[in-house]
């Protein structure tokens, strides 16, 4: 198995951008004699403004300033627009709704302020365009779109081929495409899968119990996160040995009286430790035992992926939507 990133075919937006370019889709598709009914002169000449002029435009002329006071007002502006099309099926409704309540907040006597960046999710709207696509910031590589799996056969004697495509959204973990993936190669090939072969980022509890429950090996090439400062090491009788991997000193842990946790003392401080510690120790151990000819079998997976985006420039695609990428 392996994943990959795969952009959307939309513009990158500033925030600005996007909630300029959301409110003109909105305005662009509604009966401009419906809005001089309900709408003050100077909210009817921001929209006007907004179907003379794309959001590029005003953030290239503008100020930091000018664009800061200038998203307050298309936020009353929006806020005003869905209270007049409340339940309308109109296009571009849902998205407009949805962009208010993730990017705005309705403060007292309702004035509308832009929610703090922080506060905004990875999932939130990133284009008008694409409402599916999520952001996600893998390892330096910041994209909108789609997360892609694939899955292929491994047999040194036979023809190996693939067994499964998976699209989800960009936030989507890796852990989370492994179960599919094994029940569906089972359900392909003639074989039943006794091994499986991946990277670190596939590694997960439920994973590990799955794979146990179905009597396949989950073989990886690592376990993310930093490099362990203690060795552990629990025997049958319950006893566990603690070694300092910095100072090479190794002590007996003492058990904690609920019987879930031990602890050893340093000239520092008191560390514990948990069975999730333990057994991420022990399979780390395992990993690292594996033979580099095993590790290696992943490697034709990661050349089928890149086949896979060989044709999309920059790791964007031509599409836009789950659907239309799942096909």
């Amino acid at each position: 198995m392996d994943s990959k990133l795969l952009g959307s075919n939309i513009a990158w937006l500033s925030r600005y951008e996007l909630v300029h370019e959301t409110l003109r889709l909105f305005c662009s598709k509604t009966d401009f004699t419906k809005l001089e009914g309900t709408l003050s002169p100077s909210e009817l000449e921001l929209v006007k403004s907004l179907l003379a002029e794309k959001g590029n435009k005003v953030v290239y002329r503008c100020s930091g300033e000018e664009v800061r006071i200038r998203l307050i007002d298309l936020g009353m502006l929006a806020y005003t627009l869905l209270g007049v099309f409340e339940g309308s099926s109109q296009d571009h409704y849902g998205t407009l709704s949805r962009l208010f309540e993730e990017q705005f907040e309705v403060g007292e006597q309702r004035t509308v302020v832009p929610k703090s960046k922080e506060s905004i999710a990875a999932d939130s709207i990133q284009s008008p365009h694409d409402t599916d696509c999520n952001y996600r910031n893998k390892d330096g590589n910041q994209v909108k779109g789609y997360s892609v799996n694939l899955t292929e056969s491994c047999d040194k004697e036979g023809l190996n081929l693939i067994s499964g495509v998976e699209v989800k959204k960009s936030d989507a973990a890796d852990n989370g495409f492994l179960e599919k993936g094994v029940i569906q190669a089972g359900e392909v090939f003639c074989d039943s899968v006794e091994k499986v072969h991946a990277d670190g980022a596939y590694h997960s509890v439920s994973n590990q119990e799955f794979v146990s429950g179905k009597n396949v090996e989950l073989l990886l090439n690592a376990i993310q996160g930093p490099k362990d400062r203690y060795d552990l090491e629990l025997d049958e009788n319950g006893i566990l040995t603690v070694t300092d991997l910095k100072t090479e000193r190794t002590v007996e842990a003492l058990k904690m009286k609920n019987g879930q946790k031990w602890r050893i003392k340093t000239a520092e401080n008191y560390p514990y430790f948990t069975q999730k510690e333990i057994t991420a120790c022990r399979l780390k151990k395992k990993i690292a035992a594996i033979p580099q000819e095993v590790l290696n079998i992943r490697n034709n997976v990661e050349a089928t992926i890149f086949q896979l985006g060989y044709h999309y420039p920059h790791d964007k695609t031509r599409y836009r939507g789950l659907i239309r990428h799942k096909m």
